[in-house]
């Protein structure tokens, strides 16, 4: 496993796949069989064997999807084990269902009860491993999405499933696959609008706007004109708290600064989700 991550490392130079500008493909110190003892007993769980292979002989954390995998032992990551995940499949209710409603809200935190969470995927998407809940779920990867208004997916059947995914995907290169489409994320949605406007202002359309108008607009931008808050406070964010960018942000934002049209510096450096801080 590491020498595939070594073997990432070395053809990605310059830290281009999404996520590895962060976790800079370097593993976390493996987690102690004593240790995981202490903090399954602390939380009345058994992790899922493949998990537990990879955080004590691999590294507890680093090198992953998303923005990298987040430590077992990270703030808050034993306490959210508690209680059941109360999800067995694809959920993405309306925000006023009277269901959840009566379960405390779209935003309450029993959505994301018995469940760890494994990597921040952006735009306050995490990814979560399935620990206590519905047993034909137990095991699972599901990405949370309320951040998005796309509820919960259940997007891999283990974390080997999730991982080696991960793994495939860098090392073609391709993008790897996200679970909401570009149109619902708002850092792409910022930049189309900002496009949008400097054409109107031109007096044309995006698709006829002069490209040394555009890249000066682009390149006009200050320092974190582009920015993307947490809607609502959570188990991983406080309300505000900058997040990074999705997949399709980064790889949006990727080919701008590489065709010399935006400075990186436009961007707000978001924070890792509270299990990573």
């Amino acid at each position: 496993m590491r020498d595939r991550i070594d073997k990432l490392a070395a053809a990605d130079p310059d830290r281009h796949i999404f996520g590895a500008g962060i976790h800079d493909y370097a593993l976390r110190p493996v987690l102690s069989a004593e240790r995981l003892a202490e903090i399954e007993s602390a939380a009345g769980v058994k992790l899922p064997s493949d998990y537990v292979e990879f955080i004590t002989t691999v590294g507890n954390g680093g090198a992953g999807p998303g923005y990298g995998l987040l430590p077992l032992d990270g703030p808050g990551q034993v306490e959210g084990l508690a209680g059941e995940f109360p999800v067995a499949h694809n959920w993405q209710p309306k925000p006023d269902d009277p269901v959840v409603e009566g379960m405390g809200g779209y935003d309450a935190e029993i959505w994301t009860a018995g469940a760890l969470g494994l990597c921040d995927m952006g735009e306050g998407v995490i990814a979560m491993l399935i620990v206590n809940g519905p047993e034909q779920v137990r095991g699972h990867v599901f990405m949370e999405c309320r951040a998005m208004e796309w509820g919960m997916l259940d997007a891999y059947p283990s974390f080997t499933a999730f991982y080696e995914d991960w793994l495939n995907n860098a090392a073609n290169p391709q993008w790897t696959q996200f679970p909401v489409p570009p149109a619902s994320c708002s850092a792409v949605n910022a930049v189309f609008n900002y496009v949008g406007s400097v054409a109107e202002q031109n007096g044309t359309t995006p698709e006829k706007l002069d490209p040394g108008v555009l890249k000066t607009a682009m390149l006009g931008l200050p320092d974190d004109a582009i920015k993307i808050h947490a809607p609502v406070t959570s188990r991983w964010f406080n309300e505000n708290d900058l997040m990074r960018p999705g997949h399709h942000g980064h790889h949006a934002f990727d080919f701008y600064i590489q065709q010399g049209m935006l400075r990186p510096e436009s961007i707000a450096q978001g924070m890792p989700p509270k299990p990573g801080r």
